[in-house]
């Protein structure tokens, strides 16, 4: 009798286990962060540019990625909303040295740019 007893409850809690691990059928739910994409007219001209804003913008917090393009001078810039805000991105590039959108780049800011960056710059800026 305590041979069946014990067939039984094994029996049992391998059927109670089972049911746990292999019973729940829940859906998984993946909470997906707010991402937005922006693409932002810059006064930067060259690789030394492109390099200074994509290592700044990649390594601040809340943006996924940048990539500047030469030709059309515009930074594409992929961020989570919930970090971070596009005004904030212009102010960091602004702040870099370079005009960002409608957000020029402070005296001070245009100081800390390389001789070569800043004289195309002045002139893209005087040309436009």
């Amino acid at each position: 009798m305590n041979k069946l007893l014990q067939i039984l409850t094994t029996l049992l809690f391998i059927f109670g286990l089972q049911q746990n691990l292999f019973g729940q059928n829940k859906p998984i739910h993946i909470k997906e962060k707010p991402v937005r994409y922006v693409s932002i007219n810059t006064s930067a001209c060259c690789n030394h540019c492109k390099d200074r804003l994509e290592f700044e913008l990649i390594y601040t917090k809340g943006i996924m990625d940048a990539s500047f393009n030469k030709q059309s001078e515009r930074i594409a810039v992929k961020f989570k909303t919930k970090k971070i805000t596009e005004e904030k991105i212009r102010e960091i590039i602004s702040e870099l040295g370079y005009d960002a959108d409608e957000v020029k780049a402070g005296i001070l800011s245009l100081n800390k740019l390389e001789a070569y960056c800043k004289s195309i710059g002045t002139d893209l800026a005087n040309n436009k």
